[in-house]
């Protein structure tokens, strides 16, 4: 996958380095934080800024937020929203989250089970027609739980032809039943329920079903049945018409010196169940705090979406919408997610009651971006939990 990412990288900068900067109204950038945080008071608002400032030496921007069991929280950012117009990221500011909508769909897909809507382990087959899914392979027969697990072996629609057809084409958005057509004809990677294998293919079925269910776009059943009911004033679903919603941070690739807006090359990912949402690190932290607390889903169902996890390797495993994995410091609940350049993460670390997310809006290809995320963990960690 690296020489195909490198491929990808080489025809963005081609097609991207002589466009002239995008002059904006800045106020788009205008928000404010969903709740008041602590960070002015935080013992640890030096420190734990002093690591994200290390990182905008070389990426654009990036915010994080953490809550730790003592009901502090801590935001902040650092970097640049919008280079050109010389917009500040800033912690309330929108950012794409990619596969961490999964976690919103997932949730969405519980609370009609909740309503006895539908059961997870009903086929996909009795909730969307067959001239949607007869022709994608093992789409019928799998179950939904079976799409909410990544077993169903499904084919991702997100593959490396799909990238680079978003990148020859500025602003390439396709629907989500357009997305699915991409699958006719191609094979099943496996028999349903064998194995693991992450497929988008199968939340943007599952928005589908939201969809058919709720009788609304999935960015209105989002915030009717998500973002309004706890309070996020930054976490919005993407649409058809403008799938990178407006205020959200700039996706910028970073080569050399120099930062390329990717806007253009961006919008394909979203407005679908498997990558959709813009929302920032404060919003996360939020997001996931709720589905403990019982303000979107009961305690037995958000149960049910943690011990319905399958292997996906010998250290980590994929409930209904979640990722389970081992820290330092303790085991960790929550999702990963990156889109075109932005990039994400939110998880829950059980044994120390804490919360922490980041958002990114830029990668640098001189740089080896997995290791200095894993570096920003760690030092987050460190700084909270010791």
């Amino acid at each position: 996958m690296k020489k195909y990412l490198i491929i990808i990288c080489a025809i963005i900068i081609t097609t991207s380095a002589c466009e002239k900067p995008i002059v904006l109204n800045t106020g788009i950038y205008e928000c404010e934080l969903s709740i008041i945080d602590d960070t002015d008071t935080h013992p640890n608002t030096t420190r734990l800024q002093a690591e994200l400032d290390k990182l905008t030496q070389s990426l654009p921007g990036i915010q994080a937020a953490i809550m730790t069991s003592d009901g502090l929280l801590w935001s902040g950012a650092s970097g640049m929203a919008d280079i050109p117009n010389a917009v500040e990221m800033k912690p309330c500011t929108k950012s794409m989250v990619g596969s961490i909508s999964k976690i919103f769909t997932a949730v969405l897909i519980m609370q009609l089970k909740e309503e006895g809507l539908l059961d997870i382990q009903d086929p996909l087959s009795d909730y969307l027609p067959a001239s949607l899914i007869d022709d994608i392979p093992n789409a019928a027969m799998s179950s939904i739980q079976n799409l909410l697990n990544h077993d169903s072996g499904i084919p991702d629609y997100l593959n490396v032809d799909f990238h680079i057809d978003a990148i020859n084409e500025a602003n390439y958005i396709l629907s989500q039943e357009e997305k699915m057509r991409l699958l006719h004809g191609s094979k099943a990677e496996f028999p349903i329920g064998e194995k693991y294998s992450y497929s988008n293919s199968n939340y943007v079925l599952l928005g589908l079903v939201v969809e058919s269910l709720r009788q609304m776009d999935l960015w209105t059943a989002v915030e009717n049945f998500i973002t309004a009911p706890i309070g996020l004033k930054n976490t919005v679903c993407g649409t058809e018409t403008e799938p990178i919603p407006t205020g959200t941070a700039r996706p910028y690739l970073t080569v050399g010196s120099n930062f390329i807006d990717i806007y253009q090359n961006s919008v394909s990912d979203a407005a679908t169940g498997d990558g959709g949402i813009a929302s920032n690190a404060q919003d996360l932290v939020i997001f996931l705090n709720a589905l403990r607390d019982e303000s979107l889903i009961t305690k037995e169902t958000y149960q049910k979406m943690q011990d319905l996890r399958i292997p996906i390797n010998d250290e980590e495993y994929y409930g209904l919408g979640l990722e389970f994995f081992e820290t330092d410091y303790g085991s960790a609940i929550g999702h990963g997610g990156s889109t075109s350049s932005y990039l994400a993460y939110a998880m829950y670390i059980e044994e120390q009651e804490s919360t922490i997310a980041f958002c990114m809006n830029g990668i640098n290809q001189n740089d080896d971006v997995g290791k200095k995320i894993t570096e920003l963990w760690e030092a987050l960690m460190k700084i909270s939990f010791e």
